[in-house]
Formats: structure tokens, sequence, C-alpha cells
């Protein structure tokens, strides 16, 4: 480069560079300025990436914390031919398992007063002796009548547990009542609640605020839609999506898991009579209107989506909801929603019955009757007739001298089956080797574990 000496060996800088220098200051100074700026955009681009991402990435809607306060669960169609699994994995394997009721009191006088089968305490009796008898096997009971003034008492409420259910120990029911579901893990058992989702009864707490937000069916005049009379009392049906709709269902919900979180860890909860068509005598029958209120008109499927959002909800929750039927009564059975249903009426060909099945044994009636030796047999009648309400649970060996059926079928009388869970044996005594073990075998002369 070619410059002018100032004086002797002293180079002048050239009008050249000194426009160089002077851009690149000009530059220093906008990168600078801009810097800021440049890096929030580049900051939002990933923050919109991120939330860009699959679900897997995203924190799950599971999280109670995490869900805004009017959040509600999806009411569509959950197709379980796709995968052949549930929606969301189920937290028990009911295939695998016995599931059953045990009934604790029932409601008297018109609902003022109860007759009580069983307490807390003795409860856990009989979940004892069911341990005992079936081995070990995992099991779940869902305890009937626990609430106010025993079964069917004071619904839509959820919110009081049968104080004449309480045992000494206990300063509450409420604290009894966990003391129960405690318990029951130490023989294999899981213990939870037998609720009803769709009746509503005139003495409930709830019956004025779900009467005049329309949730009570009315007819088409506005008044109250007449159900069923169960043990004495008028019942009214609810309709599931003005429910939802008032924010009254996912409230009636968390009531419940807030005065019981043991249910969280139970994972399990049954809803009685969950139907989309309830039960209604002819006068309260709208020929062509198929909802449950013909006051607001819904319609089944509208209902239905409501249904769905209260499985999903309470497994939002970490519960698996199962109930009373598969399609009975019902627009939908719910597969892959519901893992199990107490009356198990096939909803579709090739279902296995790990994404849905019904129970074996449910023994409620037994235990009702006799709570300490079910002589009635619940086992042995379900040896010796074919289950028509769902999948028998599978076994996880065979033995030449212990044999369990397989998944489906039933046994044959005098049988002896392999237990799937303890490696144990549940064997169907014929009443001669009934007789001769009697005395080996307890209290439970038709039963016994070899």
């Amino acid at each position: 480069m070619l410059s002018i000496m100032d004086g002797p060996g002293r180079p002048e800088r050239s009008h050249f560079s000194e426009l160089m220098e002077r851009e690149m200051s000009v530059q220093r100074k906008y990168v600078a300025m801009t810097a800021p700026w440049i890096l929030a955009a580049r900051l939002g681009m990933v923050v919109n990436l991120l939330s860009a991402q699959p679900d897997a990435t995203r924190p799950a809607s599971d999280d109670p914390a995490l869900r805004l306060a009017d959040y509600q669960p999806s009411g569509d169609y959950y197709d379980w031919r796709r995968t052949g699994r549930p929606e969301r994995p189920w937290f028990h394997k009911y295939d695998q398992g016995l599931v059953m009721k045990i009934f604790l009191a029932e409601r008297t006088d018109e609902g003022r007063g109860c007759k009580v089968y069983l307490t807390f305490e003795q409860a856990l009796e009989v979940i004892e002796r069911l341990d005992r008898i079936t081995c070990g096997a995992p099991k779940i009971v869902y305890l009937v009548g626990w609430q106010y003034n025993g079964h069917d008492s004071k619904y839509p409420a959820w919110g009081e547990v049968n104080h004449r259910l309480k045992r000494a120990q206990g300063a509450t029911a409420l604290e009894s009542l966990k003391w129960l579901m405690r318990e029951g893990r130490r023989h294999h058992t899981i213990v939870s609640l037998h609720i009803n989702a769709l009746d509503a009864y005139e003495d409930s707490p709830l019956w004025q605020e779900y009467l005049e937000k329309d949730i009570i069916a009315k007819d088409k005049r506005g008044a109250p839609l007449k159900g069923i009379v169960w043990s004495g009392l008028q019942s009214y049906p609810l309709s599931y999506a003005r429910e939802w709709e008032t924010g009254c269902a996912k409230r009636r919900i968390d009531g419940l898991l807030k005065m019981l979180p043991d249910l969280k860890e139970a994972h399990t909860v049954h809803i009685d009579a969950f139907h989309t068509y309830p039960p209604l005598p002819p006068a309260s029958q709208y020929e062509g209107f198929k909802g449950i209120s013909p006051f607001l008109g819904y319609g089944p499927e509208r209902e239905c989506a409501a249904q769905r959002k209260t499985l999903r909800y309470f497994r939002d929750c970490g519960l698996d909801v199962t109930s009373e039927h598969s399609t009975g009564a019902r627009l939908d059975a719910f597969v892959g929603l519901q893992p199990m249903a107490w009356i198990y009426e096939l909803p579709a060909p090739d279902i296995p019955p790990s994404l849905y099945c019904g129970t074996p044994m449910r023994a409620e009636a037994e235990i009702r009757t006799d709570q300490r030796t079910f002589r009635a047999c619940w086992i042995s009648s379900a040896c010796r007739r074919p289950r028509k309400s769902g999948p028998m649970p599978r076994a996880r060996r065979t033995t030449t001298t212990h044999r369990w059926q397989p998944t489906g079928s039933s046994f044959s009388r005098g049988t002896t089956v392999a237990s799937p869970w303890s490696g144990s044996a549940v064997s169907h005594f014929s009443p001669t080797a009934a007789a001769a073990t009697n005395a080996r075998r307890g209290n439970f002369p038709w039963i016994g574990c070899a």
C-alpha cells in the first residue's frame, strides 16, 4: 500500500483505512444494540419448537398441578382397534386377579336409618378369610354402603363416610376407612369404593344445587324426571353432560379424592349403574327421545361423551374405573377406557382379557349371607358352570395334577386347578373329598390350598 510520509520514517494513514475503521466501529455498535433482540427472537424460536414436539416431551396432563383450573378431559371416542391396547395402561392386571364387592350397609326407614352388615373392622376379617381361601391371590374389593346411611344413600353426594361403620379404636369413620384400606394390602387386597354417578335423591346435600343447575334430569315441563324406586326411595337420573358443563362433575370427583386421598394409592374405583340409557318407569319415557333429560334435549352421544370425560378424569387422577356393565344400557362399551365390568357382555370378538374382562368370583351375595364361612360356595359355583360374565384369570404355570383352564373357558366338576398367583392350588372338592379334609381345612371344607 502506498502512503505519504509525514516526517522521516512515519507513515500517514490512508483515507481508505480510515473509512474501514469507521465502518467497523458502526458495525460493532449495531451488533451491540441488536444482540438482545436477536437473542430473544432465537429463544422464542426454541420455545415454539419445544411446544410443537410430541406429547412425550411435554408435561403430562396426569399431573394435577399442571392442569388449568377449568381443565376438562376429552369426550372423544377411543378407537381401541388401532392398537389393541387401552388408551393409557391400566394400574392393575384385572385379568390376573379377583375383583369382588363387600356389602357393608344399606339404608332403611326411607333413608333415615341404616342396617349394618359389616363394620370396617369386620370387613377386614372377611378380607383375611378371603385371602386364605384364595391362597394369596391378588384381589380388589369394592366397599358397598360405605357412605352416609348405606348403599345408595344421599347420592349424588360422596362427601361423608357412614359413621356406623367406625371401629372402636378409630377417631372417626373416615380414619377407620383409611385404616381398612391400609390393612387390606397386608392380605393381597386393594380396598376401594363402590360409588354411583347417575342417581340422585331428594335427601342429598347436593339436591337443591343440582336441581337449580338442571343437572337433575327434568321432563319437558321442567319437573324432576322420576327414575326407579330403589329400596323404597324415589331416584332421579342426572345428566352427565350438564354436570360437566357446570363444573360440578370435576368438583365432585376432586372432593372425593381430597376427602380420601388413599384412593389414589388404590388406583381403582367402581362406578355402579354407569348407564347412558338409565332405567325409567313408563311415565318418564318420551317416545323418540333417547337422552337422559328431555328438558335439556341432549342426545345420547352428548351424554356418552361426558361419560368418557369422567373415565378420563379419574385416570388423570391416577385411578382406573371399573363399572357394572360393559355394554348394557350404554351407547359405548368404553373399550380401552374401562378395564373390567361386573356384568361383562362381550363388546366385540377377539378382545384380549388384558384389555377388557369380567370377574369370575364375585362373592358379594355370599359374604352378605354368611360373613364367617361363605357356605354358599361361591368358588365351587363358579367352577361348576360356564361363566358368561367374562374371561377367567390366566395361569402362569400348569402341571399334570394341578390344572388351570385356558382363558375364557369354564371349569368341570371336581377339577383341581393351579393358582396363577403363588404356585399353590385352589381345589374344588367333591362332597366326599370335602368331608375327608374338613378337619384339616378348618372353616372352609369346600375349598383348600394345596
